[in-house]
């Protein structure tokens, strides 16, 4: 992405090259503290292409002073993930430094112009940091979008939500940076209503949240004999909407239905759908659940077998033929 000439990162450069020229010495420094560790990054990125430097290894101050003490005094900005108060090794060289800065990333966006109401803030402050660094080259305008609902989806929209639900293999960390899982388990399970996942588990996840899938899409279309699966009933409303365009999007995906064939199967063995649907007054609208599917086709078989009368046979073939050739 093109940086915005009035971007986060633009203006973050300007703020630590004004704050190391501003008394004027040689070769001055800031320190930055961050025990928040939120800062780490977006420093470096505002130190490319600049004429300061950025020391963010996270060594001992013991280590980080004795090469301070021995480097060229060259404009730089020294990282510490510790907060003012609390600097030790490398208080002694604080006197000499052109400021010591400690910001939350709530007070830097004030000061770039974007306020954030407590409100907002109780939401918001699980994703901020995250979205600070996805928004970094945006321009100064595209801050007013700032919301919890489009910080979330920004960070994990929906195509990142159907890709990691509907691909297999992928551990959650090889397809999601770190700061973001927090962010994905929010969106599956606030925007979804899916179950929350672990980090160590994107099967196990996977499997809850297709079982979780299967037995919505039968509440939906069986809605007076529902099955007895409360648990995995995400209730009606704009999640189980959401929820339920990802089943069918990933039934009507032609390079992975194989794939959803194959987990639902499995996760069939979580639920009683089978069950459920063998004691139906009558065939829904085609369900998702293969278990469901073959629990009403042999419970049909077995109607039929039960027929002897040949215009009845016929009757209830032709009462019966649309439900047969429903597809998904």
């Amino acid at each position: 992405m093109t940086t915005a000439p009035d971007s986060l990162r633009v203006w973050l450069r300007q703020q630590i090259v004004q704050t190391l020229t501003k008394r004027g010495t040689e070769s001055p420094f800031l320190i930055w503290c961050d025990p928040q560790r939120v800062w780490r990054e977006l420093l470096l990125a505002a130190a490319e292409g600049s004429a300061f430097e950025v020391w963010a290894e996270d060594i001992h101050e013991l280590i980080l002073r004795e090469r301070f003490y021995t480097a060229p005094r060259v404009p730089r900005v020294i990282w510490l993930p510790v907060a003012r108060d609390e600097i030790s090794y490398f208080k002694v060289f604080t006197l000499e430094a052109a400021e010591v800065r400690q910001w939350t990333l709530p007070e830097a966006l004030a000061a770039y112009g974007v306020e954030i109401s407590s409100e907002q803030l109780v939401d918001l402050s699980s994703l901020l940091a995250a979205h600070v660094k996805e928004w970094l080259d945006r321009p100064h305008s595209a801050w007013k979008e700032l919301t919890p609902g489009n910080a979330k989806s920004t960070l994990v929209d929906d195509e990142r939500v159907f890709d990691m639900l509907a691909m297999s293999g992928a551990a959650f960390g090889e397809s999601l940076p770190q700061d973001r899982f927090p962010v994905f388990v929010r969106r599956v399970t606030e925007d979804f209503g899916l179950p929350a996942p672990h980090a160590d588990d994107p099967q196990g996840w996977r499997l809850q949240a297709v079982a979780t899938l299967l037995c919505t899409d039968a509440a939906a279309k069986c809605s007076n004999t529902p099955p007895n699966e409360r648990d995995r009933i995400i209730p009606a409303g704009t999640s189980r909407t959401r929820a339920l365009q990802l089943l069918a999007r990933w039934q009507k995906h032609v390079d992975l239905f194989d794939e959803f064939e194959e987990v639902a199967l499995r996760a069939d063995n979580l639920t009683t759908l089978q069950y459920w649907a063998k004691n139906l007054p009558k065939i829904p609208a085609a369900l998702a659940s293969p278990a469901a599917e073959n629990a009403l086709f042999q419970a049909e078989v077995e109607r039929l077998t039960r027929i002897d009368e040949f215009e009845e046979l016929v009757r209830h073939l032709d009462e019966h033929v649309t439900v047969y050739r429903d597809p998904f």
